[in-house]
């Protein structure tokens, strides 16, 4: 008699992928020589600064494209959401946690912030459906671009096909939302939150609804495109000053192909954890769109990498610190009354 088939436990597959990833990245480094590719990255530690901290910019921006979906009626500072987004970021830049845990932590924060799990719940998933609607019509921008260059045909296949990918997965997410598939999701993560003994069990009850008065409201959504789309194309102010403290004076014309395709194929590599060897490999292919080498290629996307640890591991502190607080504002009470504090 055979026992019980046992799982494969998502971490393990999640561990693999990531090792499997980084084994690739660590690979086209030595493909390429290591000494080029670092020497590189370390003739262009300005530029890594640069790049770090122009990235509050597009960050800012996605900010706002955030705060425009959030219910009037509750708390919704800039300073806030942009502190959730940067926290958001880091979490899905340097955790295992296929590009949505951010999300998660993000509308977790933000309901203990004042907001309420119906409206922070809600106003992040519309968020992340607008976020992946503009990289949709960024990316398509990036492919005419290129297309209008005349000078890589052969590519333009493979790239619509990238494309078709990413709005296939759009157009699921879009269809699930309104198929109610997010009352199963409330529902359950009503059950999970009373299980675990957590106040606020009711918080997020009725979330499927406010996401569909936020889809209703045209103005808001416009002004949630308009937001992030500044986003995407601000951020290819990023490959701009990245390549240029390497040597490499492309044009924004081309910095904006490079930044809409990467980030395609990012997305199309959403299981890997952090997009390891992914983005590393996509760099060095695309880079040679628009007339760089694939060592700098590969140089750019380790420079990305920096900027990632560099803005990401102070909003991992940031968030366990949060997460901190929370606790022990909620066992405190507790503890003064002798009574038994909540788990």
């Amino acid at each position: 008699m055979t026992g019980p088939k046992r799982r494969w436990p998502v971490r393990l597959t999640l561990a693999v992928m990531a090792l499997a990833g980084l084994g690739l990245a660590i690979a086209l480094v030595v493909h390429e020589g290591a000494d080029a590719v670092f020497g590189a990255l370390a003739s262009s530690w300005q530029g890594v600064l640069a790049v770090s901290l122009f990235h509050l910019l597009p960050m800012g921006f996605s900010a706002l494209g955030w705060r425009a979906l959030v219910d009037p009626a509750v708390p919704r500072g800039f300073l806030t959401l942009l502190w959730l987004r940067w926290i958001r970021e880091g979490v899905d830049n340097l955790l295992p946690v296929a590009q949505i845990g951010g999300a998660v932590v993000g509308a977790r924060l933000y309901a203990a912030r004042g907001a309420g799990g119906s409206a922070a719940g809600a106003a992040t998933i519309a968020d992340m459906t607008m976020d992946t609607a503009t990289q949709f019509v960024f990316t398509l921008m990036g492919i005419g671009l290129l297309a209008a260059g005349g000078d890589q045909a052969a590519a333009l296949p493979w790239l619509i096909g990238g494309l078709g990918v990413l709005g296939f997965a759009l157009a699921l997410f879009v269809t699930a939302q309104h198929a109610g598939l997010l009352r199963v999701v409330e529902t359950g993560l009503a059950w999970f939150v009373r299980r675990l003994a957590w106040a606020g069990a009711d918080d997020w009850a009725g979330m499927h609804e406010t996401l569909r008065r936020t889809y209703r409201d045209r103005r808001r959504l416009a002004l949630s495109f308009v937001h992030h789309m500044t986003s995407w194309i601000a951020g290819a102010g990023e490959i701009w000053i990245a390549l240029h403290a390497m040597g490499h004076g492309v044009s924004v014309y081309d910095a904006l192909i490079l930044e809409s395709l990467i980030h395609a194929v990012r997305s199309a590599a959403f299981p890997v954890p952090a997009g390891l060897g992914v983005q590393e490999g996509g760099f060095m292919l695309l880079a040679a769109l628009i007339g760089v080498g694939p060592e700098a290629g590969l140089a750019l996307s380790l420079i990305r990498r920096v900027r990632d640890v560099l803005l990401g591991v102070p909003a991992l502190i940031a968030w366990q610190m949060a997460e901190g607080r929370r606790l022990w504002g909620r066992r405190r009470p507790r503890a003064l009354d002798g009574s038994r504090p909540d788990r």
